[in-house]
């Protein structure tokens, strides 16, 4: 019986039960059965196992069996429903003899509500079960209020079902969404249903068009036909009035204490907190008194009639202490005090937010406004204040959840607009360019009436967005808006801004004429700017005019801007532009170093797209180096990042990093297919950067034509920046292109010229390994030997195994000795250096890899190095060496 949709949309991220319960049916087939309790709460996906088990055994004999609670106390009322010909008795010789014909399945749901006799019974059978053809299921509720596993079954296997992460709950929202479901939207309601798959799918299916445009806000609670709520408001219900009493004072106050609840406990029953503890409605930990998560708190507060919610409020009043909790006595005072709708606007208020200042601003709502037509306006001002500390606190779920809620109270224009600018921002750092480019778009055509310059940072950022997405189209549309911002008194942050979003669209335009003077005015304006954004831009603007000396001094500067003038979030950006510059600078050690700690900082900050920026730049350095091992590795982190998160980007770098892997091991062909497909994934920007490896690589295939065609692009644009270190690479493909001998010697010397005077000294090294090549091709060995002992020196100077060995191999080709004496050198590399220390330190290979994010080989690689240098023969001589 195939498995229902539903119920796979239920199962999602229940990978491991699944494999669980495939493995059971196999092994039953095979005549070694068993059994398996499964526990859970309501719509963790209990019944869908029970379904999948049935999907798992075509062939077998299936038994379903569910309990019910009004039979529960009937004698073998259970057994009489699934085996009607046979008593309690001969249930288990019933059950073997039909696994001798064929192999028997047998699903027990709601097994805490089947009567002992039925319950006991089939146990004795699944306790007997592993030497016949069969297996037995067992399902037990146990949530809160849902009881504890019978007894008779503890002493089975079992598996507990727990909620989804929130990357599992979104994929089931958008699979039960018919086009899917934007990031953002799904958080807000994973984060609302708690990772219930039975309240997702439940909510999903309430979805409006206008919620999934992102133009109204998410529901706030399940439907009123929902399962979930329909058994929230039994348990509710079937409790007594003080217990239902002292469960309401929780949902009025999320910060209730066990002091003030046993004051209120003392008005009504002294058993009623109990009462409520045993149906699960209410946590106590330590001096908290909680309702069991969100989701239960915004059924039961759907469920409350608004009088009942101020009878709430109004004992809380008596009982909370107006000195000790001052905020709080004031606002429930307040929400008591006021018209019955101004308090349901002001205890939803409450539950957004529940620090004792949040309490306060709802208290001075009530003072000061005169009617509900002004509350609306406040309440949405106050949502977006708390949306933004929410993001700040790293919380970017509930961010996203109050912004929303913001958006449909706020007043057209300035409000509205400030709303949907935090949130595309969030999505952007998130690392969901698509998603933040629409709603920056948004946010500053709300702006444009009322703030222009922070309608021309939304569309800066909108421009940012569209950038990561690598949708060129939308970027050139908000450098296109914002000319019509331009003012000719604009002040110099703003033209900043305004310069570098045409600047870069005219460079992605190819029109490098247009973009060169523009983004030499921004590098200008940031001369007199001390805010973090401001070198931002200044330094993305270095980057692509070729100054990566300048692009490195201003990501710099960025990073160190003093707390006032730092833009929250905004700062880590600028660690990939600083570590992207020092790569361009021939400085892989201090490029890797700022990425490792730029993707500790993005980690811990949650900014998943400066996350995938730095792992993508780890994967390019490597590859840089030909080390294809630890390209790998870092990729597959990078991989693993982007699938944990669900987001809706990836990186083009790597496919450039392995082009470039694949070109430093003599693997052109293999590098040119991966060119192509950098050439359809990536922007204008990363095409013209990687072109002079693309020309390597056509070049060697015998693609002249297609690499002087991205030779002239790399050529208009070098020149114009004049960068040097771009033309020295220019001169470099020109020799490789070049079809007369003169050509090719005049170029490559030109080449070596302007490397040097750039500081460029890899590079430098790798068009003198190239350059010596065709040397020896032409029959000057003497000539080629010279240029490559300058690369080996350059190459072993730089600890670049692969480069050394491919060099030291065209030197004996070229008739030359294979090593220049520095391989006994007794002082570390910085990388053994620092593997050694962690040593010392007392870590194992296998950490110290996750840490530098490298392969364990290359680990051991650099420890066996730095033990034959330092003359030590184990880790213990080492850390004592070191200490």
């Amino acid at each position: 019986m195939p498995l229902r949709t539903r119920d796979r949309t239920v199962l999602r991220g229940r990978d491991r039960e699944l494999a669980a319960l495939h493995d059971l049916v196999a092994r039953a087939r095979g005549g070694a059965g068993g059994a398996l309790v499964i526990t859970g709460g309501t719509g963790l996906g209990r019944t869908a196992l029970l379904a999948a088990a049935r999907a798992e055994a075509p062939g077998f004999q299936v038994f379903d069996l569910r309990g019910v609670r009004a039979e529960s106390g009937i004698p073998s009322a259970g057994l009489h429903r699934m085996l009607p010909k046979a008593g309690p008795g001969r249930a288990h010789q019933t059950l073997v003899s039909e696994s001798h014909r064929r192999p028997v399945l047998c699903c027990v749901d709601d097994a805490q509500h089947l009567d002992p006799d039925s319950l006991s019974a089939l146990a004795f059978t699944a306790r007997r079960a592993e030497a016949e053809r069969m297996l037995l299921l067992f399902a037990v509720r146990q949530d809160a209020g849902g009881g504890a596993v019978p007894e008779v079954l503890a002493d089975l296997p079992s598996v507990s079902l727990s909620e989804l992460p929130v990357t599992d709950s979104v994929r089931v929202l958008q699979d039960r969404v018919p086009y899917g479901i934007s990031r953002g939207l799904g958080t807000e309601l994973a984060a609302l249903a708690c990772g219930n798959p039975l309240a997702l799918t439940e909510l999903a299916a309430e979805l409006t068009p206008e919620q999934l445009g992102g133009t109204a806000p998410p529901p706030e609670a399940l439907p009123a036909r929902s399962r979930l709520r329909a058994e929230l408001r039994a348990r509710l219900h079937a409790l007594s009035g003080s217990a239902q009493q002292l469960v309401l004072l929780a949902v009025a106050d999320e910060r209730l204490d066990l002091e003030t609840l046993l004051r209120a406990a003392d008005r009504v029953e002294l058993t009623a907190l109990d009462e409520a503890v045993a149906a699960g409605l209410l946590v106590v930990e330590g001096d908290a008194v909680r309702l069991p998560d969100e989701l239960t708190r915004s059924c039961l507060r759907a469920e409350t009639s608004p009088a009942r919610r101020q009878a709430a409020h109004r004992l809380l009043v008596e009982v909370l202490d107006p000195r000790l909790h001052r905020a709080r006595w004031l606002w429930h005072q307040a929400v008591v005090a006021a018209q019955p709708g101004l308090a349901d606007a002001l205890g939803e208020a409450a539950d957004e937010t529940g620090r004792d200042g949040d309490y306060a601003f709802s208290a001075l709502i009530h003072q000061r406004a005169a009617d509900l037509t002004a509350l609306p306006a406040v309440r949405g001002l106050r949502l977006i204040r708390a949306g933004r500390d929410s993001w700040l606190a790293g919380r970017p779920e509930r961010a996203r959840a109050l912004l929303r809620r913001a958006r449909g109270l706020a007043a057209p224009g300035e409000p509205r607009g400030t709303a949907d600018l935090l949130r595309g921002w969030i999505e952007l750092a998130e690392g969901n360019p698509t998603t933040a480019n629409g709603m920056l778009m948004t946010a500053a055509d709300e702006l444009a009436g009322g703030n222009r310059e922070v309608a021309v940072a939304a569309l800066k950022l909108a421009g940012a967005a569209a950038f990561n997405a690598g949708d060129f189209s939308r970027y050139h549309l908000a450098a296109k808006r914002t000319e019509d911002l331009r003012r000719d008194d604009d002040p110099p942050a703003t033209r900043l801004q305004l310069d570098h979003l045409a600047g870069m669209d005219a460079t992605f335009r190819g029109d490098h004429r247009q973009a060169v003077p523009l983004l030499r005015e921004v590098v200008r304006l940031a001369e007199t700017a001390d805010d973090c954004g401001s070198s931002l831009w200044a330094s993305q603007a270095s980057f692509v005019l070729g100054d990566a000396a300048r692009a490195h001094d201003l990501a710099n500067r960025a990073l160190t801007a003093p707390p006032d003038r730092n833009v929250p979030l905004l700062g880590p950006w600028a660690s990939v532009y600083r570590s992207l510059s020092a790569l361009m600078l021939d400085q892989y050690v201090s490029a890797e170093a700022g990425s490792l700690e730029g993707l500790r900082a993005a980690r811990a900050t949650g900014l998943h797209g400066v996350t995938i920026s730095h792992l993508g730049i780890l994967t390019l350095v490597s590859a840089l180096q030909g080390d294809r091992e630890n390209a790998r590795q870092r990729f597959a982190a990078m991989t693993d990042e982007v699938t944990a998160q669900g987001l809706d980007r990836s990186c083009v770098l790597t496919s450039w990093a392995f082009a470039c892997a694949d070109l430093a091991h003599g693997r052109p062909t293999d590098a040119l297919d991966r060119f192509r497909l950098t050439t359809a994934e990536a922007g204008p920007a990363i095409r013209v950067i990687s072109a002079p490896h693309y020309v390597e690589a056509a070049a060697h295939c015998g693609q002249r034509e297609n690499a002087g065609r991205a030779l002239r692009i790399f050529d208009a644009w070098a020149r114009t920046t004049g960068s040097v270190a771009r033309i020295a690479l220019s001169h470099r493909c020109h020799a490789l292109l070049a079809l007369r001998g003169a050509d090719a010697e005049e170029h490559f010397r030109a080449a070596i010229r302007l490397h040097e005077q750039a500081s460029t000294p890899i590079e430098l090294a790798k068009t003198g390994l190239l350059y010596a090549h065709w040397l020896r091709r032409e029959r000057k060995p003497r000539a080629a030997r010279k240029l490559l002992g300058d690369a080996l020196s350059a190459f072993e100077q730089f600890r670049m195994p692969h480069w050394i060995e491919r060099t030291r191999s065209e030197l004996r080709a070229a008739g030359g000795p294979s090593d220049t004496g520095n391989r006994g050198a007794q002082d570390l590399s910085p990388r053994e250096a620092e593997i050694a220390q962690l040593v010392a330190e007392g870590a194992r290979n296998k950490e110290i890899a996750a840490r530098l994010f490298i392969s364990q080989r290359t680990v051991d690689h650099h420890l066996r190095n730095a033990f034959a240098k330092l003359g030590v023969r184990s880790r213990v001589e080492l850390s004592r060496l070191l200490r």
